[in-house]
């Protein structure tokens, strides 16, 4: 695998770039040739630099082309490795496997170097590719620690003086252009802009450095705007980069594109908490040439979370009343507190402060349980009430529709049957003996016809309580060849002590004796909503005409997954005298299925919109009320 032959050669490339990381060579040329160094010594497809970024990746340098996909399967692997920090992760797109390091030693948040090839690896060869690996990371560790003393020596007061602005700062404007201006020197950037999303989702230019009126219609903004919405949507980071014609030149095709904006530019998403659902805010960073980009990665991964804390604290600090905000800066003195009017201000601003807070819209979560289970099932029940003569099936086999599943067998039927067939043959006998009499009737008697009469009229009789025994006895034999129970379906047999169960007790006709269900079949979520919440849940679907929820699996309580509602059940049930409740039906992803098992117990959440936050809070005494004094029409 390795193109190096000994290890004299490997000593010697080590040595090249450790000097090459202390000498004057920019990032960027010592990203590029280690890199390539690196793809050329493991005949690798591709060898990429990346930086974590709210959440997601970033790549800072690659040789070879990037697939999408390594990147989100580089951040699926870190999420299940969890907190734990981890000395490599691995993974495989279809056949290709990629092998990623930490930068530091097990601790991939100052990022990572990644390697993919093209074809699987032999087993034994992987423990030495990822010690060479930890080698070039140990590399790149040196320059990037270079790189940050470099940072802190020159610009790390500006970095204070930026949090310190953004805290004094009282204005959103004011904020949002200390923001982008302290940033051009503090990030060696040639523009930064900050983008904000508003209630309606339009995206919209909040500040550009060094521009003190905003044409929000320019191809610029328009560009940018364009840029910032995508990472706001996806709340990952987007890059475009623009390398040198030639890894030796170090001159850029073109700083500024027909677009308008910087060839090599970053946008970032300003995100409180890495599982916040929401992204009001995103970063715009440009550079003139791509080395200068590459620069500045280091710098951004550091400076990031201090930046991104900062400026949460300052939205937050806006929300803040003014008169508040004079109180906490100490701006205000004693005295006027002692005037009656300034008194009265203060309890009504502290009133309405309360009132707006109360009223402000919060989400309203319903919470329902329920199952996991195959969406094709059928209970196959009792069709005679007996026992179960022979059972020919077992827990867990696989049956095909019509495949007889046990034979039962009723003794009251059986006897019955006998009954009536033994009426039978004594109706028949008694006919027989009658026509036979009739035939003897002497013909010269003065009472022929009366007798003839009177013999006819039983004989009828006996035809016809023959026909009506007869049609009994067809019933009978007709419900003795549902004595065979056959499958309603196709599936797998699921019960429990199958052959006990139904073979030790008598049975009745109806009675349950096992279920049949279609595991490679579609599954869903049977959810019990709470008859006193299914108006929230009902109201929102017809509202939405469908509705989506997420679910948690008590077996998987870290992870929630979504669901979309299909069936909702016209009448309320009480089976269990546990409470009455609605039966809603979801579909549910095929890929929750492979980590689970039937029955799971789950816990869904609906999204029914906003209330008033003090409704949410007292929901339950409201709706007490509503039902004990409230009589609505």
């Amino acid at each position: 695998m390795l193109h190096y032959p000994n290890v004299e050669n490997l000593d010697e490339l080590f040595n090249e770039l450790e000097a090459e990381s202390h000498a004057g060579v920019s990032t960027a040329k010592f990203f590029a040739h280690l890199l390539h160094r690196l793809r050329l010594l493991f005949k690798a497809e591709n060898a990429v630099i990346l930086l974590p970024t709210a959440g997601s990746w970033m790549v800072i340098a690659a040789s070879g082309t990037v697939d999408s996909r390594l990147t989100a399967s580089l951040s699926a692997q870190h999420r299940e490795s969890g907190t734990v920090d981890s000395h490599s992760l691995a993974g495989a797109i279809e056949e290709s496997p990629w092998f990623a390091i930490p930068i530091r030693p097990a601790n991939f948040s100052k990022g990572c170097l990644l390697v993919s090839f093209s074809q699987p690896l032999p087993s034994a060869a992987i423990p030495g590719l990822l010690e060479l690996m930890a080698a070039f990371a140990e590399l790149l560790a040196l320059r990037q620690m270079t790189d940050l003393e470099s940072f802190f020596d020159q610009r790390w007061e500006k970095l204070q003086q930026l949090c310190a602005g953004l805290a004094r700062s009282t204005s959103k404007e004011r904020g949002s252009a200390q923001l982008v201006n302290q940033l051009v020197p503090l990030l060696a950037a040639a523009r930064v802009a900050l983008v904000s999303v508003g209630v309606m989702g339009r995206p919209r230019l909040e500040a550009v450095s060094g521009v003190t009126t905003l044409d929000q219609r320019s191809q610029a903004s328009l560009t940018l705007l364009e840029f910032a919405s995508q990472t706001i949507a996806s709340r990952k980071p987007f890059s475009r980069q623009q390398k040198p014609a030639l890894p030796t030149d170090g001159v850029d095709a073109g700083s500024v594109l027909p677009d308008g904006a910087f060839a090599n530019l970053v946008a970032i998403p300003l995100i409180s908490t890495i599982g916040d659902a929401r992204c009001h805010f995103a970063l715009v960073l440009e550079w003139q040439s791509y080395d200068e980009m590459v620069e500045a990665s280091a710098v951004v991964a550091n400076t990031l979370p201090t930046l991104n804390l900062a400026w949460q604290q300052h939205r937050r600090w806006e929300r803040v009343p003014g008169i508040f905000k004079l109180l906490g800066e100490r701006r205000l003195g004693f005295a006027p507190w002692r005037g009656r009017l300034v008194r009265w201000v203060i309890v009504t601003s502290l009133l309405g402060l309360a009132y707006l807070g109360l009223m402000r819209p919060y989400p309203v979560t319903i919470e329902a349980q329920g199952v996991l289970e195959p969406a094709v099932l059928q209970t196959v029940f009792a069709n005679l009430d007996g026992y179960v003569e022979g059972l020919l099936v077992e827990d867990g086999q696989h049956v095909v529709v019509g495949q007889p599943l046990l034979n039962l067998r009723s003794p009251e039927l059986e006897l019955r049957i006998e009954e009536l067939s033994g009426e039978l043959r004594t109706i028949r006998e008694k006919r027989s003996a009658l026509q036979i009499a009739g035939n003897q009737l002497n013909p010269d008697a003065a009472d022929l016809i009366l007798n003839q009469n009177r013999i006819a009229s039983e004989i009828k009789q006996l035809v016809t309580q023959e026909d009506n025994r007869g049609q009994q006895l067809k019933m009978l034999l007709d419900e003795r060849q549902k004595s065979t129970v056959v499958a309603p379906i196709a599936g797998i047999v699921v019960a429990k002590d199958l052959r006990q169960k139904i073979s030790s007790r008598p049975l009745r006709r109806g009675d349950a004796l096992f279920r049949i269900v279609d595991l490679d079949g579609p599954w869903r979520l049977r959810i019990q909503v709470a008859d006193k919440d299914s108006g929230y849940v009902l109201g929102n679907h017809h509202a939405r005409d469908s509705q989506s929820l997420q679910f948690v699996i008590d077996s998987i309580p870290g992870e929630q997954f979504p669901a979309t509602i299909n069936w909702i059940a016209s009448t309320v049930q009480n089976q269990f005298a546990t409470g009455c409740y609605v039966e809603m039906h979801a579909n549910v992803d095929d890929a929750v299925v492979q980590r689970t098992h039937m029955g799971a117990s789950v816990r869904a959440y609906f999204m029914c919109g906003d209330q008033p936050l003090w409704f949410v809070w007292c929901r339950p005494l409201v709706e007490s009320i509503q039902r004990r004094l409230w009589f609505w029409s």
